[in-house]
């Protein structure tokens, strides 16, 4: 395929501070590929997503291009931490429980001070304050105040290698290199991905460094807020700010879907053009061909597949099942039925009672918790064998030969989050989105400002993974409906 003009101004983009809004199926990856080839005596850093983003690129980019994720390059603050015996004993998620055992604790306030140290790993600030205790948690737990004193000395536990009940997530040893003198001087440019989704600790760091920074990502994309990232596009000035609007994935009728939403409720004025030649959209998915159910929630994920056990295909969940928590639904309905002395999960062993439990779900608006009470609430004693009958239905991707999934046959279920990057010929929405219209007034579409813009986000990138047809959900298509007989009722005679 020839560069496009879009693509080609990326390629002969000047200046040191450099911005390419690429909307979804823009070929943004490819037109970073090509930056890299144009640009062959620079010393380029590409620097991605995720893991799996990044092995993409090392089997793609140019010899001059080395691809890393910002976890992998502050590794090495962690091995010269703990050492490389130690990094292992060191490095990984600690429990509330083990917190609460730790400092004498209850295990509400634990996870309070866990989450408020989640909150400020993503930030350049120099100490924990109360500005980082999650809002809604301020409202719920009265003893919050604590909850910063306990965060610090939390974090000193961390960072000391002699404590190895005390772990240091990753997020921590990327926030200390972040936050250290750390340079990039071996290279020239860094060519960030998915710069909607950078924190801003990240992002300060690369703003520090004296490289040109080329920050390619799609604002509408920006869907990890609750991980602490930001819309990095627009978090700093640019010399020069270029799109890519050309979406290769999809033709003009899924592009009219995404359009809508961008424009009236985010008050986008830039256009995506469909330019993919798939044959003509459609809005109904064939059942007898492969399709995707992307949901906004694991709970949502779970009742789908449960509906589908009598389909005879193969079942693909993105991230495996473990991504699902199927084993803590499990070890939830242990708890609930009174077999705690069986519950594996050592944070979840922590609950005397389902009922405790379920009160820390309601008192911290823990999402997992919430969503293991709510699975445990509908299916109760009929949980063990119907996750043994969705994972004996699973396939794993190493099953899928060189043609990855597009070459699966199968139902592929996955959330919106998990969803990013990918692409199906067939997708169906289920209800369990944002509502689109006033809960006072069912008959008004809502507008710019009304929704949540991370709401919004969440079903743009959703509908976007569909190539093909996209079998939209029953609030989405009464919404599509009523804004087009809007504009038509504009139209003149």
């Amino acid at each position: 395929m020839r560069p496009t003009a879009e693509q080609l101004a990326v390629c002969g983009a000047r200046g040191n501070r450099i911005k390419v809004v690429a909307f979804a199926g823009a070929a943004k990856t490819t037109t970073q590929e090509l930056y890299a080839r144009a640009h062959p005596k620079e010393r380029i850093l590409y620097v991605a997503f995720s893991k799996a983003v990044q092995r993409e690129g090392e089997a793609r980019f140019p010899r001059n291009t080395t691809c890393r994720t910002t976890h992998s390059l502050a590794f090495v603050l962690a091995l010269k931490y703990f050492g490389k015996d130690g990094v292992s004993r060191k490095v990984g998620d600690t429990w509330p429980s083990v917190v609460a055992q730790e400092f004498g604790v209850s295990v509400v306030l634990a996870y309070v001070a866990l989450r408020t140290l989640q909150a400020w790993f993503a930030t350049t600030n120099r100490g924990i304050t109360e500005e980082h205790v999650p809002e809604e948690l301020r409202q719920r737990v009265p003893d919050w105040v604590y909850a910063v004193e306990l965060a610090q000395r939390v974090w000193r536990a961390m960072a000391d290698p002699g404590n190895p009940r005390i772990r240091m997530p990753h997020d921590g040893y990327l926030r200390a290199w972040a936050t250290s003198a750390a340079k990039l001087d071996r290279y020239d440019t860094v060519l960030l991905d998915e710069a909607q989704d950078t924190s801003p600790v990240v992002l300060d760091f690369l703003l520090r460094q004296k490289v040109k920074l080329l920050a390619v990502g799609d604002p509408h994309q920006s869907i990890f807020g609750f991980r602490g990232a930001i819309d990095a596009m627009r978090q700093f000035e640019s010399d020069q700010t270029l799109y890519l609007t050309q979406s290769f994935r999809f033709g003009p009728g899924l592009a009219e879907i995404a359009n809508m939403l961008l424009g009236r409720l985010k008050g986008e004025r830039k256009l995506i053009h469909g330019v993919a030649d798939p044959g003509e959209t459609l809005f109904r998915v064939d059942v007898r061909r492969p399709y995707a159910v992307i949901t906004r929630t694991n709970v949502t994920v779970f009742d789908e597949a449960v509906s589908r056990l009598r389909d005879k295909r193969r079942f693909h969940f993105v991230g495996g099942p473990q991504s699902l928590r199927f084993d803590k639904i499990l070890d939830a309905f242990l708890l609930w039925s009174g077999r705690r002395v069986e519950v594996r999960d050592a944070y979840l062993r922590t609950f005397s009672s389902f009922e405790e439990l379920k009160d820390l779900a309601e008192q911290t608006e823990d999402a997992e918790l919430r969503m293991l009470v709510k699975v445990v609430d509908k299916y109760r004693d009929g949980i063990p064998e119907l996750i043994e009958e969705i994972e004996a239905k699973h396939q794993d991707a190493s099953e899928f030969g060189s043609a990855g999934l597009k070459g699966f046959e199968g139902i592929v279920f996955c959330t919106a989050h998990k969803s990013k990057g990918l692409e199906f010929e067939q997708v169906i929405l289920t209800d369990d989105y944002a509502g689109l219209f006033d809960p006072e007034d069912k008959k008004r579409p809502l507008g710019p400002g009304e929704i949540a813009a991370e709401d919004v986000n969440l079903l743009y990138v959703a509908i976007t993974r569909a190539r093909r047809a996209l079998q939209m959900n029953a609030e989405l298509t009464r919404w599509v409906g009523m804004v087009r007989a809007e504009r038509r009722a504009l139209e003149p005679a």
